[in-house]
């Protein structure tokens, strides 16, 4: 397998923080994503790779702004398998950095749709050699090549689990099991859900059920829009978990509890 920049580079990183790789295969038709398992001592991980160059904003864009373009070797969504840590990387070869981000939160971003970064996180792990920043979109991160211990930590910390309220644009209560349809696009964070996690549900500053509800399975159902371009929504399946007792603690910003 042929590699490029981004995906050397990332191996370079591994070996000299002391990760031997002990596997390394294209997943699909390659090169993105790859798969790695590196081992350290005792400490073994499965890996998926996916790493492309950082390049400037398209034409009309910020000129502050970076991205990666997302093109990959299989077809739908950025994968995200049970049992892997999951790398969302591109390389800056001016400042020497990767930038990282969330490939969970970005799964249904459209067949070569961008990931973006901005100058100021790039900057900032140039010269510290870690930054971090939350988005409007996800958080994203930037590291030199020694700080690769960091970015583990902070992936690992992106899969936390997740306790929101959430505001559907459609839902079915059928006994204690929930189908709730959610809009990406009114709020990120409803794409960093994962199974297990847990909701509860509201429309405007009212709970709608008094419920906890633990996730099952969230399934992604792509719209294109009068402009031709992707829009996702989620339609998540719940199971009945717990009950409110005490509405007053969900009046707070959303996000991780």
């Amino acid at each position: 397998m042929v590699l490029s920049v981004p995906h050397q580079q990332i191996r370079i990183a591994l070996s000299e923080a002391g990760w031997r790789i002990v596997l390394d295969s294209a997943y699909g038709s390659g090169p993105n994503p790859s798969r790695l398992v590196v081992r350290r001592g005792r400490i073994s991980r499965q890996l998926i790779v996916y790493a492309w160059r950082i390049t400037g904003e398209g034409k009309g864009r910020t000129k502050n702004d970076f991205r990666v373009q997302t093109t990959r070797g299989h077809d739908g969504d950025l994968v995200s398998p049970p049992g892997y840590l999951v790398m969302g990387l591109g390389w800056h070869e001016g400042y020497e950095v990767f930038g990282g981000f969330n490939v969970w939160i970005k799964r249904a971003c459209g067949r070569s749709s961008s990931v973006h970064f901005t100058r100021t996180v790039l900057e900032a792990a140039k010269n510290h050699g870690w930054a971090q920043e939350m988005r409007k979109d996800g958080p994203t991160c930037a590291f030199k090549t020694d700080q690769i211990e960091n970015y583990f930590a902070w992936l690992l910390h992106q899969e936390e689990r997740r306790f929101i309220r959430a505001e559907p644009t459609d839902y079915t209560v059928d006994g204690d099991d929930l189908t709730i349809r959610l809009d990406p696009r009114s709020d990120w964070r409803y794409l960093a859900l994962r199974n297990d996690d847990c909701i509860v549900f509201r429309r405007a500053d009212v709970l709608l059920d008094d419920s906890v509800w633990r996730i099952r399975s969230i399934e992604t159902d792509h719209q294109l829009t009068a402009g031709g371009s992707n829009r996702p929504y989620l339609d998540v399946h719940c199971q009945r978990h717990g009950v409110v007792r005490d509405a007053s603690r969900f009046d707070i910003a959303w996000g991780s509890r």
